[in-house]
């Protein structure tokens, strides 16, 4: 807040509940911190749920294509606030009934939620090496989709959508399946998501290979299934990234946000 405002009353009428707002709300969070950073570049708020991390990396990926800028800070955050605090399990929903996330697993039942923040800095590959700079990974190919209705509910997975995107983001990064090593999914550990997902990666697989059978649920077992001990609401890039850089030194690939890293 403005040290010279009256702290006496604090609402959103007065100009010390106004920068209360202004300091908490998510869609001032990228022009502050271009502000503090004097950043001139485009300053973007992206609210994409679970994908929205790495729907940012793609937003700047296209807009490190097209020019608009040199680099690109692409960050998400989920803050729970009381930070500590239970969750109310109710049958159907997606929460997990004993506080576990058994993603993958014959007694996944549910998934919880996390706090956590990050961000990557994101710069063309040229002139990444030009500068010198210690380059963790390539992006090498992304892609975003919607699922649309044609699904049983809007909180519903698609497996023809989440196939649909996997298979274009690699069509963008030229690879084939079998040159991918690891696969990081989002992994929510609910009785429809998992098998969902699992799907999907093997529809699309199974449409950018030849090889028999190479797609079947247990063939993509010998790719580590990574998830999240806790699932945040926006992935946090810088961790989702980082993690996927250090498993392996052959092609990684983030299957939620269609995000290919080399």
């Amino acid at each position: 807040m403005d040290t010279n405002d009256s702290l006496n009353v604090t609402t959103l009428d007065s100009m010390g509940g106004f920068q209360l707002m202004v300091a908490n709300d998510k869609d001032y969070l990228p022009t502050r911190l271009s502000y503090k950073l004097n950043l001139r570049g485009p300053s973007i708020n992206v609210q994409a749920a679970c994908s929205t991390g790495l729907v940012a990396i793609h937003l700047a990926c296209q807009s490190l294509l097209s020019g608009e800028a040199d680099m690109f800070l692409a960050g998400g955050s989920s803050v729970q606030v009381p930070h500590r605090a239970g969750h109310l399990f109710q049958n159907g929903m997606i929460v997990s009934p004993d506080g576990h996330c058994r993603a993958f697993d014959a007694e996944a039942r549910g998934t919880i939620f996390g706090s956590g923040v990050g961000v990557v800095l994101l710069k063309r590959l040229a002139d990444a090496i030009r500068d010198g700079d210690h380059v963790f990974a390539v992006v090498k190919g992304s892609a975003v989709n919607n699922d649309g209705g044609m699904k049983v509910g809007y909180m519903a997975p698609s497996g023809d959508g989440q196939a649909s995107v996997v298979t274009e983001a690699m069509a963008m990064a030229d690879i084939s399946p079998d040159t991918i090593g690891f696969v990081e999914a989002h992994g929510t550990g609910t009785e429809i998501g998992d098998p969902i997902e699992v799907n999907a990666l093997t529809q699309a697989f199974r449409a950018a290979c030849d090889r028999s059978h190479y797609a079947k649920v247990e063939d993509l077992a010998r790719f580590p299934l990574a998830t999240d001990g806790r699932h945040a609401r926006g992935f946090c890039p810088r961790r989702e990234t980082n993690r996927l850089c250090t498993a392996t030194a052959r092609h990684c690939f983030q299957s939620r946000g269609g995000v290919h890293i080399r």
